[in-house]
């Protein structure tokens, strides 16, 4: 195409006659549309060209010699252009249909007629709906050119992968898990050795290891499961074609279809690579690490672990598993060692130079050693980044203990020898060294002091001599093994002193031998435990006293020598764990492993803080048993500190507390139960002293009333509540404290709405505090306006029954009179006047009862809407019309004002005309004769605003509120006649909400008039909707025709009959569903008017039973009943009827329906 811009829109009109031209012109222009008059059909052929958007030719400007040209011109046009033709014709010329007919138009496709005369609007509209259809082909065309670039690009990438695919020597493969069909590219056959790019996944199964297989079709089963990760990933050996074993890594993504319990995996795509050169590369490493008696380790560069070689599972007894660096010093190096091995780690991150560190690793045994540690940054050669840590953890434990050994005899031995002259002097404990004999050779003053005589006198006598008869035997006894070679010995036994008296002394005696292992000298200690003999003897009494009082109370003692480590339980601490004394050895580990695993953290803290603090112990924890049961126990207990800080002894008491617990855990399930209970109840629940102080508050009632977080317990209802109200409701707890009685009231309640609620409280006496008063509380605010609603709408129920009845009554007096008149008056003219009233009357009470069921649907959301794309002046100009006739008889003056601008809705014709029609008709009611009613509408944004305002005598502002509830009636001070039901409003609303929007009245007073605005949501979508089709079926000759009539109500039937006869039909007469199939059988009737609710076989049985008939395919049925929803309509079909109508029905009704199925 050449010329201006193929989105040109202008109109081009072909018209010979400049008269024709101009006006055609003119009236486009008026609507902004751009027009070019073209006196020729060779200048409009070069317009084409040009680019126009639309073209329009009259009929006489279609010469046949001249259309080649056209058809030319419109051919050179790209093929995705299509220009629209439209065409005037005059009245009864050839239709569009007819003018592709002609042979030489017969290539231009999108010709469309407008038969003459033609209004302007609908030109207009035509000109634009071409307009719009030729945007739309020039958005396709742009979109078509925009998908092929996108698809050339996707072909370009996937070039690209399938060559990168290629050169990594990559298997690509696709499974249909549909079909079980498999697809692999070049590189995958080459890996198992296949020919055929096409395969199955049965095949492909069989070339799986026998070893793997399984753990492979799991990890598969995993990703095709719809609840799965839905991808897999694996390493395993594959046997290929050749029976050679190669290892492959494969990843493979499920593709699924569905959606809930239909959804399932129907593809799955992936990759695999064969990693067999790496996995033998991998395993020399591995048998060369696992030879090397070091720990070797690798790690990546932020230290997470990604090998052990086997003498670390040797060693630490732990399987390898993926870690950090931080993991591994936190599970198995040494407390002390873990954060220097950590910090030197992450120096040598940072420097990149070795990391060498010697830290202590605990054994399986539980045993730590020291390791020598060495690792060596991997880089990349590239960049010189390190990647990974290369290290070796090697044993030093024997050389370092044996190092820390000799140093530490070393100074030993310097220290003994200074120190051992001034302990031997000072020291409190006896020192005497004899020979093998027994003779005394060295004695320290301490032990002269012991003994009574002085060094010279004890220097050459024998131990024996000084030793008490009584004690001499044993002490001779393990002398002797002693001087044999045996271990040195502590005997406690008693000496006799120089003046006599009796010692008892502790000796601990040692041999000092010389290198070939014979007695050099024998050394002995000696502590005078004389004070302590006798203390002994008193305590045992004690004791036997204290276990005695320890079994009856079931408690027990301990002491812990937290210098030595040494614990002494009391025999009663055993009997409290059921044990015998003695049973098993009391140690801190002992402590620790029979209490409870979830108690053990909290009483060692405990235990740990009064040692430190040297304070005392306070804990409960529950202790296991022998046979495994638990009791509660309750620690008490004192640490003691050296005058330096130290801590060293910790005594205490343990004693039984399970029957305590007991009952303070029933106690508290219970308070947990009251609780849970009173915070889930519904009603707020409290607890007060009858002075109003707030003892208790239920979580429901902080959530009603919106109280602070913070506890109120203990303030009082005054500091929460206006005075006036806290002084009534202490009124109402002394009351019940008073009495010993519940009080039940009604008890207003600031909201936090900021309103005041009426609760319904119960207020009640507590046992056990003569004073305390508890309570529950319910909001019956909205009981009570509900109450009242309901007796308000009773009250409006029963004055719209009486309102019925009258409006039922109304119409009834000019039927029944206009029967008395049929029947009375020989006058033609008098029955046509009476027969018309009657059929106004009529009609009346159908549009009464319709409005009432109407009303009816919507509030069981019953309705059913026939949307369409409608415009909203077509929808004011239907409701204007039917409610002209009576704003014509009060002389009132209706204007109309709409946007000049179309407007379409989404809507129901009928029912949003109903809206207005109702809304028009209320002005009508309530204007004074002579006044004035205007309908506006405007757009803002989204939405359609539509006002009815009229001068008549306004709404009080105590009516608007209900003003569009049911049954609402409003004193408009007019003649009751005027009145209604009360229903007409109630429906606009529900239509109108039907449709999505709203509507609201306002009105500034009695005799101010009111206005009525409707908001609904414009359709903004450009789908064009089909017109109509017209119904202009003609009435039609019933003469020879036969009609079976159906009724139970027999005046019904015998009427309709009647009518019918008068139409020329030939009538038949059945009275219940029997009777219609026998009638039916006898007269084979063309027409069935079936009513459907009646007695024996009801209506749609009777259908059903006559179309079985073999000559009941025929007659035409049609359901003619009261009930007319959609589920009505669709059972009547349903059953064979070929119609619906309801009633009463209209002679125009009937006609046109036996038309139409005629």
């Amino acid at each position: 195409m050449t010329g201006s811009d193929p989105r040109d829109e202008r109109v081009l009109v072909l018209a010979p006659t400049g008269r024709d031209a101009r006006l055609l012109a003119d009236e486009l222009g008026r609507h902004g549309l751009g027009a070019r008059v073209c006196p020729t059909l060779d200048g409009l052929c070069a317009e084409i060209e040009a680019g126009a958007g639309v073209a329009v030719l009259a009929e006489e400007g279609l010469p046949p010699a001249g259309l080649g040209g056209l058809v030319a011109a419109l051919g050179r046009q790209p093929p995705w252009s299509d220009l629209p033709l439209l065409v005037l014709t005059g009245k009864g010329t050839p239709s569009a249909g007819s003018l592709r007919r002609f042979e030489v138009l017969e290539p231009v496709a999108n010709v469309a007629q407008l038969e003459r005369p033609v209004h302007t609007r609908t030109l207009v509209s035509a000109v634009r709906s071409a307009l719009r259809a030729r945007r739309r082909q020039y958005d396709v065309r742009d979109h078509m050119a925009e998908r092929e670039r996108q698809s050339e690009a996707l072909r370009d990438r996937e070039a690209r992968l399938e060559l990168a695919v290629d050169i990594a020597h990559m298997g690509v493969f696709e499974i249909d898990l549909v079909t079980d069909a498999v697809l692999v590219n070049e590189p995958g056959r080459v890996i198992y050795g296949w020919a055929d790019a096409r395969t199955t996944f049965a095949r492909v199964q069989t070339h799986f290891h026998p070893a793997d297989k399984e753990h492979v079709l799991e990890q598969v089963g995993r990703a095709f499961d719809p609840n799965g990760p839905g991808t897999f990933e694996v390493e395993q050996r594959i046997v290929r074609t050749d029976l050679e074993v190669r290892w492959v890594r494969v990843r493979g993504r499920a593709v699924f279809d569905g959606r809930g319990a239909d959804r399932r995996a129907v593809r799955c795509v992936g990759t695999y690579l064969d990693v067999t050169d790496r996995k033998a590369a991998e395993e020399r490493f591995r048998l060369m690490a696992d030879a090397i008696p070091q720990i070797v380790w690798i790690t990546d560069a932020d230290g997470r672990t990604e090998f052990f070689n086997r003498q670390w599972e040797a060693y630490t007894g732990a399987r390898y598993e993926p870690s950090t660096a931080a993991g591994v010093a936190a599970a198995h190096l040494h407390p002390d060692d873990g954060p220097p091995t950590l910090a030197a780690f992450a120096e040598a991150r940072r420097t990149g130079t070795t990391f060498q560190v010697e830290h202590r690793i605990r054994s399986a045994t539980g045993a730590y050693r020291w390791f020598l540690v060495r690792a060596e940054p991997h880089r990349d050669p590239g960049t010189g980044e390190i990647l990974r840590w290369f290290g070796t953890s090697t044993d030093i434990h024997d050389a370092k203990t044996a190092e820390e050994r000799e140093r530490g005899l070393l100074a030993a031995a310097a220290e003994a020898n200074a120190q051992f002259r001034a302990l031997f002097e000072q020291a409190t404990a006896g020192i005497a060294r004899t020979d093998a004999t027994g003779r005394f050779t060295l004695v320290n003053p301490r032990f002269c002091e012991i003994v009574g005589y002085r060094e010279p006198e004890l220097l050459g006598t024998r131990m024996q001599d000084l030793t008490h008869p009584d004690d001499l035997p044993q002490n001779l006894e393990q002398f002797g093994r002693l001087v044999a070679g045996g271990p040195g010995f502590v005997i406690e036994k008693r000496y006799v002193r120089k003046d006599g008296a009796t010692v008892w002394v502790s000796n601990s005696v040692t041999a000092v031998r010389d290198a070939g292992g014979a007695i050099a000298s024998v050394v002995a200690v000696t502590l005078d435990v004389t004070d302590r003999k006798r203390a002994e003897a008193a305590l045992r009494q004690s004791e036997e006293r204290l276990t005695l009082a320890q079994r009856a109370a079931r408690v027990g003692t301990w002491d812990w020598n937290l210098v030595t480590g040494e614990v002494v339980w009391s025999e009663g601490l055993y009997l409290l764990l059921d044990l015998a004394p003695g049973e098993i050895t009391p140690t801190g580990d002992a402590w620790r492993g029979i209490i409870h695993p979830d108690d053990l953290p909290g009483a060692g803290r405990l235990v740990e803080e009064a040692i430190r603090t040297g304070g005392d112990l306070y804990a409960e924890y529950r202790a296991r048993r022998r046979d495994g049961s638990y009791v509660w126990v309750a620690s008490k207990g004192r640490a003691y500190l050296a005058p330096d800080g130290t801590p060293t002894r910790f005594v205490g008491v343990n004693y039984d507390i399970t029957q305590r617990k007991r009952v303070e855990d029933e106690l508290a399930a219970s308070e947990a139960r009251f609780r849970a209970f009173m915070d889930h109840s519904p009603a707020a629940a409290w607890v007060t002293d009858d002075d109003g102080t707030i003892r208790y508050l239920s979580a429901t009632y902080r959530r009603l009333f919106r109280l602070p977080d913070r506890d109120l317990a203990g303030a009082s209802v005054f500091d929460v509540y206006p005075a006036d109200l806290a002084r009534l409701y202490v009124d109402n707890m002394r009351r019940v404290t008073a009495t010993g009685r519940p009080v039940e009231a009604v008890e207003p309640c600031p909201r936090p709405d900021g309103t005041t609620g009426q609760f319904l409280v119960y207020k009640f006496p507590l046992p056990g505090d003569e004073r305390l008063v508890g309570g529950v509380a319910i909001d019956i605010t909205e009981r009570l306006r509900a109450e009242e609603e309901l007796r308000a709408a009773d009250r409006r129920k029963d004055d719209f029954l009486a309102l019925l009845a009258h409006e039922l009554r109304n119409p009834l007096a000019p039927v029944r009179n206009g029967l008395q008149v049929i029947r009375l008056s020989p006058d033609r003219a008098a029955r046509e006047r009476a027969q018309a009233i009657m059929d106004r009357q009529l009609a009346h009470m159908v549009r009464l009862i319709d409005d009432l069921l109407d009303v009816s649907r919507i509030s069981r959301n019953k309705m059913d809407l026939r949307r369409d794309r409608l415009l909203l002046s077509d929808v004011v100009s239907s409701a204007a019309e039917t409610v002209r006739p009576a704003i014509d008889a009060a002389s009132h003056e209706l204007t109309v004002s709409l946007p000049d601008e179309p407007v379409y809705l989404d809507a129901d014709l009928t029912r949003l005309a109903q809206v207005f029609g109702n809304i028009l008709t209320n002005a009508a009611k309530y204007t004074p004769p002579g006044g004035r009613i205007r309908l506006a509408a405007v757009t803002r944004g989204d939405w359609a605003e539509v006002t009815v305002s009229d001068n008549g005598i306004g709404i009080p502002a105590e009516s608007l509120p209900t003003i569009f509830d049911m049954f609402a009636q409003v004193d408009r001070s007019i003649e009751r006649s005027a009145g209604g039901l009360g229903i007409g409003l109630a429906l606009v609303r529900g239509l109108v909400e039907m449709h999505g929007g709203s509507v609201t009245a306002s009105s500034d007073g009695p005799g101010r008039g009111s206005t009525f605005t409707v908001r609904l949501p414009i359709l903004r979508s450009s789908r064009t909707v089909a017109a109509p089709a017209l119904n202009g079926k003609a009435a039609i000759d019933g003469s020879g025709r036969r009609v079976l009539v159906v009724d139970d109500n027999v005046d019904s039937a015998e009427s309709m009959a009647e009518m019918l006869r008068l139409l020329g039909y030939t009538v038949a007469v059945a009275h219940d569903g029997v009777q219609a199939v026998e009638a039916a059988e006898r007269v084979r009737p063309d027409v069935v008017l079936m009513d459907v609710g009646m007695p024996h076989m009801n209506g749609l049985d009777a259908t059903r039973a006559i179309r079985k008939r073999p000559w009941g395919r025929e007659p035409i049925i049609v359901a003619l009943t009261g009930w007319g929803q959609e589920g009505d309509r669709n059972r009547s079909r349903e059953a064979g009827c070929n119609g619906h109508l309801v009633k009463p029905v209209s002679l125009p009704d009937l006609q046109n329906l036996l038309g139409e199925l005629a």
